[in-house]
């Protein structure tokens, strides 16, 4: 009983303590959060019903691919390509995807990739994926300028898209090949055409066009039949830096780009780096931004100003449905950290894969199970921690750094719990879908939640 009363009462001075310290609240940067997923070609009514909650959960874009095979299976010269209305036909389920998702408040990331046959290069091995061997860089940005041009705002009615993301996972030969010729890396040398020619078109059409690099796969090292070059190691080939310590190389055509995109995946929890100097999972976002700010203030990518860094891909399964996938909690838990992390990496903008599971099929291994919402429309607590993402990080034995991003504007609660109760030590300002940071003072485990607008996130803890 006695050390029952000394433990409510040294609880109750740490409380006091953190309620009365000062907490610091960072100018905390903006991110902006939206959705990879194929939900753009389901059935309309589909398609329309998971845009709207793309927009309730709080994201605010969606990636849409953008198949050049699919577009122009047949050759076409270099001017039809670039001919907005050469054949309308193979446009239309883009462009009822762009019209819906724009009619419902969402910003389009078009996502371009994947060559034609008859635009390969020459002597394509058996065994590579179709649109990937050496795609032919002049017919790749006369189909990015007809692109930019149906979708200017200025043919047919449809809506203007101002995002473009050029090609997927380069630094995978099963997007692109060779990744490598000789003992040199081919892979970089050839995005670099692809991604400045592409650039250069899109922007002759809407210099507010915004144009990103590919999301690079998290992990290289080759493994059998599937070459790979490390994340780390292709932007610096990409960007004409070499080594650890990033010394100059010679760089004739610098890359051409506004953002730089990633695709952080992790094998574990957000916060376990990837074991490679070169590879780049969700706690490694820094080392890409290293080498960009160094290729920034080098000279070695234009236009000569500060890039955006956005990761355009990023989950985890959740168990359910998935017996081998994260426990529905822990998977919401590790959303909001990841969310974060990349964040505080400086990320601008992040798109979770997916908004819903993939129907299983029988089998989970060909599917994935990282929605907020399970297959048949159901939310998970995965939804809860996208919509209103509350997370930290112990900076000190006697600090702990909280973050967050609130779901609508108001005076914002941070709350940490006191036995059965939860106690009011901060209130903040912010504004709908705006970021906070704080840091306080605590020792040891600490659970904290944040209120606003009547709306509760999920509890953060941390030992």
């Amino acid at each position: 009983m006695a050390r029952r009363a000394s433990a409510a009462a040294a609880l109750a001075v740490a409380v006091a303590v953190l309620t009365l310290a000062p907490a610091s609240a960072g100018a905390a940067r903006p991110l902006t959060l939206g959705f990879a997923d194929s939900v753009a070609f389901g059935p309309p009514a589909e398609r329309d019903l998971w845009f709207a909650r793309t927009r309730a959960a709080g994201g605010r874009f969606t990636i849409v691919a953008l198949n050049w095979a699919s577009i122009a299976p047949r050759p076409l010269t270099n001017a039809q390509l670039a001919n907005p209305g050469h054949d309308d036909a193979p446009w239309r389920t883009v462009d009822e995807a762009v019209r819906a998702a724009t009619a419902r408040g969402l910003t389009v990331v078009l996502a371009l990739d994947k060559a034609p046959a008859w635009a390969e290069g020459p002597d394509r091995p058996d065994g590579a994926q179709p649109g990937v061997w050496r795609p032919d860089p002049a017919a790749f940005a006369a189909f990015a300028l007809g692109a930019a041009r149906r979708y200017s705002g200025a043919y047919g009615g449809l809506p203007a898209v101002r995002y473009w993301q050029i090609w997927t996972e380069p630094n995978l030969g099963t997007h692109l090949l060779p990744q490598y010729e000789g003992r040199g890396a081919a892979g970089p040398e050839i995005y670099r055409a692809l991604l400045n020619g592409a650039y250069d078109a899109i922007k002759s059409v809407r210099r507010v066009n915004v144009v990103m690099t590919a999301g690079t796969a998290p992990f290289g090292g080759n493994l059998p039949g599937l070459p790979r070059i490390r994340p780390v190691a292709f932007y610096r080939a990409l960007l004409c830096l070499r080594g650890r310590r990033l010394a100059l190389a010679r760089c004739p055509r610098p890359a051409r780009f506004d953002a730089l995109s990633h695709h952080p995946y992790s094998t574990g929890a957000p916060t376990r780096p990837a074991l490679n100097a070169d590879d780049v999972s969700i706690a490694d976002l820094h080392k890409l931004t290293r080498v960009l700010r160094r290729a920034e203030r080098t000279r070695r990518v234009f236009p000569r100003r500060r890039k955006a860094v956005w990761a355009t891909e990023v989950s985890y399964d959740s168990r359910p449905p998935d017996p081998r996938g994260v426990p529905e909690r822990l998977h919401a838990r590790w959303l909001a950290q990841s969310l974060y992390l990349l964040w505080r990496d400086g990320a601008s903008r992040i798109a979770w894969f997916q908004v819903r599971d993939e129907p299983s099929g029988g089998s989970f291994n060909t599917t994935y199970q990282s929605g907020v919402y399970l297959v048949d429309g159901r939310p998970k607590l995965a939804l809860a921690a996208f919509r209103f993402p509350v997370a930290g990080q112990r900076v000190s034995r006697r600090l702990v750094r909280i973050w967050g991003r609130a779901p609508a504007a108001g005076r914002l609660a941070l709350q940490r719990r006191a036995g059965s109760r939860w106690v009011t030590f901060r209130t903040l300002r912010v504004a709908a879908l705006g970021t906070f940071l704080v840091t306080v003072p605590s020792r040891g485990r600490i659970e904290v939640r944040a209120r606003v607008a009547g709306v509760t996130s999920l509890a953060w803890s941390q030992s």
